[in-house]
Parts: C-alpha cells; structure tokens; sequence
C-alpha cells in the first residue's frame, strides 16, 4: 500500500504554523526565525516530507581576516571569530578562514574563492580600495563588518566610532578630567576610522570648551616604538596631561606598559582609556577602562546581512546603536 505523499498543508497542521511559513523554511527565505525554521524541518522530517534534506541545504560562508594587523589589534578579530562561529550553530553554514595576502604588489585570495564554492563572504574590516575591486571582481556576495568607511556603498554592520569616541572623552571630562592627550595616527588605509575617532574626541573637548596644547594631540602610532615617542611628546610641557585618551585598546594596553616603564601610575598620575574592549584588557594591571563595541552584535548582524544578499532579498547596511563604557581601574579623577 502506497503512502500518501506528505503536503506542505500537513507539515503546517503538524507543526502549528501556517502555511507560508513552512513556505518560508522549505524555500530558504527570510520571514521566520531560525528557531521556528528549524522545527518546521525537523517537523517535516519526522512525518516523511522527502524534500528536507535539499531545505537544509549549507552555505559556505568564507570569513576573510586581514593578515596586516599587529597581534594586539588581531585579538579583537579573533573575538568576533569567537561570536561568528556561536552564531552560526543553528544556522546552516559551513564556515572557511580565508585571507587576502599581497605578493609582490600583487592582491592573491585563497583558491578556495576561486572555487565555486563559495556562497558569500564576511569580510573583517575595512580592506584597502585596490583589494576592495578586486573582491568585488570575484562576483561572491560580501559583507564587511566593522567598517567604518564614512562614504561607502558596499553592504556593511557599520562602527559608530565618533560616538564611541565621544562617550570615551565625555567619560573622562565628567570626572574633571580638561587636560587630556590624544593617542591615535593618520595611516592612510584606516583614514575614516582615524577621522571618526578624533571627531567624537573634539565634539566632547569642544562642547566643554576644552583647548588643548598642540603637543597633546599626537597622530603618529603606527607601532609601539612610535606610540612611546608619542607619549613622550604628550607628556611635555610645564604640567603633564591629567589623562590619555587612547584610538583603540590597543594603544592603550601599550601606554599603561609603557608609563610604568617610566615611573608613572596609572590611574594615580594619568588615567588611560581605550575603545574596543578586547578581552585582555579586563586582565591588565591595572584593568583598560573602555567602550564596548559589542562584537556578537556584530556577528549577528553579519550573518542577517549574508543571508539576505545570498536569497536576493533587499537589505540595507546596518549600524550598530550601543557603545557603553566599561568603566575599570585605569580612570579615576584627577588629582588635586
């Protein structure tokens, strides 16, 4: 005796949702949680809907990594790595670590971009304008998450950075803080990001008519050597700086090592703050007070960017909303 062929209204009435909704799960579109997507196929499954197997279908989702970042400013990818794969276990997605490497002014992906099999790619930061085309040549569906280009039309989970700075400064402002040194540099790859930090730095030292030295703001980091001889130009002057306002944390974990290296405590002398809030800052002597940029936001968002690029559904870049300060023992108020 042949069985009746199971229906898309049977797996409804099984499952208890409508109609459209087994639609929606059976078909891969948006519309339903994965939650809900996920029971409807163990549901259709379980009564015999033959199809399943074809629904669940794995995407391959290359995470591509910049292989340019100092170990420091790594560790904060290597977080997100950490929220990415969390975030994908009750989705269907393969992921693959892939990175874009230059060879001899040349710009080589992975072979595995070169495959086929690839569905979409989630790019961590803002790639040079040069390896931008060329990812944009290899006609994969992308998404770039922590961006911060200010101008830019590619699908991205966008960093608020002036706001995240702004609170930074504010923080150390409210608690007395009006003689404060910048930390941060002017690499032309991270131009936006650079500018957006030391916009919400100004906003804050602006709206409380703050007015700083020349030798406070310094924009030359671009690795530890030049962070010391960049602190060591902050710190001129009849009067040192009440407070270090650092780009990243980063920066930040650098300072403190580095001003106690020269006598100087912290938050006892100068307090240090930082943004990002990496893992290891939590565990400095003393601990980087910092603003959080909330990396399994990130993640998630990436994957709901992703997901709507590859079925062809609109979608818009998305800008995260939430950047609290984690207030530790870096900062204090400044000595009378």
């Amino acid at each position: 005796m042949n069985r009746k062929k199971v229906t898309t209204k049977d797996i409804a009435i099984a499952a208890g949702v409508s109609p459209t909704a087994v639609s929606f799960a059976l078909n891969g579109k948006e519309g339903i949680s994965n939650e809900t997507r996920h029971f409807i196929l163990e549901t259709a499954e379980k009564i015999g809907y033959k199809n399943v197997k074809a629904a669940k279908k794995s995407l391959n989702i290359a995470l591509l990594f910049r292989s340019d970042l100092h170990d420091l400013d790594q560790l904060f990818y290597t977080e997100l790595n950490s929220s990415m794969v969390a975030s994908c276990r009750e989705l269907p997605y393969n992921l693959i670590m892939t990175s874009v490497y230059r060879t001899d002014n040349n710009i080589a992906f992975s072979d595995i971009l070169h495959s086929g099999l690839v569905d979409g790619i989630i790019v961590y930061g803002d790639l040079e304008i040069d390896v931008l085309n060329e990812l944009k040549n290899l006609h994969i569906p992308f998404v770039i998450l922590d961006s911060s280009r200010i101008n830019d039309t590619n699908y991205a989970v966008r960093v608020d950075y002036k706001t995240a700075a702004y609170k930074a400064a504010c923080h150390l402002i409210n608690l007395g803080h009006r003689d404060i040194a910048y930390i941060g540099n002017n690499n032309k790859s991270l131009y936006d990001f650079n500018l957006l930090t030391f916009s919400g730095f100004q906003k804050a030292t602006s709206e409380n008519d703050i007015a700083l030295s020349t030798n406070r703001i310094q924009l030359e980091v671009t690795d530890k050597k030049s962070l010391h001889l960049c602190i060591d130009k902050a710190l001129q002057g009849s009067n040192k700086p009440t407070a270090i306002f650092c780009a990243t944390d980063y920066y930040g974990i650098l300072a403190i090592r580095y001003l106690h290296s020269i006598g100087i405590r912290v938050p006892d002398d100068i307090s240090v703050i930082g943004i990002d809030d990496i893992a290891v800052s939590q565990y400095m002597i003393p601990s980087l007070t910092t603003v959080k940029i909330d990396r399994e936001e990130i993640g998630r968002c990436g994957f709901e960017l992703i997901q709507k690029l590859i079925s062809g559904t609109p979608c818009e870049s998305i800008q995260l909303d939430s950047y609290d300060v984690i207030i530790r023992e870096s900062v204090s108020s400044p000595r009378k």
